[in-house]
């Protein structure tokens, strides 16, 4: 018998992805029953799980494939919130097929700029297309945080040259709670991996903050908001859990992200925003105002 299980083919034990994870027509979509927060989380773990050891399960997508995406519309299981970074290829990493995934990234997986397009598509997504997770998903050797923390040690308070100083000058609120966690004594390297931590975090929290339709389905129980951390020296996600303080930040009454609640929407074509008027947005970005 040994023999001939030694000409086994088969890379990973079943449990490790199934037919429904993937789909009626191998690819999800609105013909499949919406899946719940915990059984997406789990469908988020096994994947990475194959991811790290090398055995993928996200093949070849057929003609079959994409018309059924097409007829039968998208049904992500979870909305992700990840980093720009290109060593972090959100799809790749949860080892997930078109469909699965509704995936926003950005520099720092943040919201402190451009803050009303990331809430209005998770908005859509747990509304109009049913997903039950977000998850805000950080990275070691973040180039964003680690710029933030670089900005927050030297005090750097000048408005903002250039869209990348002003996404910097956004993290330091991240850079400073980080560093006070921490203490005087920490090294740079330890602030860095820290302030990833506080970064993930304060995005949770800024989604439920500046949203009634997700923070309305978080205490319905239709939705979970949870946090992780991608290792790039392992490939492995380290899962976070809910922000510790979102009993609290549920009880927001605000319904819009700041730039939106200011009566305009800004756009790159508009002025830098003068440091008086960045100083009024500070009591929402740093916790003082619910």
């Amino acid at each position: 018998m040994q023999v001939e299980l030694l000409e086994s083919s088969m890379p990973i034990p079943p449990s490790m992805v199934t037919q429904e994870e993937r789909g009626l027509h191998g690819v999800r979509t609105d013909a499949d029953e919406k899946v719940p927060s915990d059984e997406a989380l789990l469908m988020l773990r096994r994947g990475n799980e194959r991811f790290v050891a090398g055995v993928p399960t996200a093949g070849k997508i057929s003609d079959a494939m994409r018309e059924a995406l097409v007829k039968h519309n998208q049904a992500p299981h979870s909305a992700i919130l990840g980093c720009a970074d290109s060593r972090v290829p959100v799809d790749t990493v949860f080892d997930a097929t078109p469909g699965e995934l509704f995936v926003l990234r950005n520099a720092g997986n943040t919201c402190t700029h451009a803050e009303g397009s990331i809430v209005g598509s998770l908005e859509f997504c747990t509304g109009k297309l049913g997903s039950k997770l977000i998850l805000v998903l950080g990275h070691t050797q973040c180039g964003a945080i680690a710029g933030a923390t670089e900005n927050h040690e030297k005090g750097a308070t000048n408005a903002p040259g250039c869209a990348l100083e002003g996404l910097l000058q956004g993290l330091a609120v991240v850079a400073k709670d980080a560093s006070e966690q921490l203490g005087p004594h920490a090294s740079q390297q330890e602030l860095v991996a820290h302030a990833v931590k506080v970064n993930v975090f304060r995005s949770m929290e800024f989604l439920l903050k500046f949203s009634e339709p997700l923070r309305e389905l978080v205490r319905k129980g239709e939705l979970d908001i949870q946090g992780g951390i991608y290792h790039l020296e392992t490939g492995r996600v380290e899962f976070l859990g809910r922000s510790p303080r979102q009993a609290e930040v549920l009880l927001s009454n605000l319904s819009l992200p700041p730039s939106m609640a200011l009566g305009t929407i800004r756009t790159s074509q508009d002025e830098i925003v003068a440091p008086k008027l960045l100083a009024a947005w500070e009591p929402w970005m740093d916790g003082r105002m619910v």
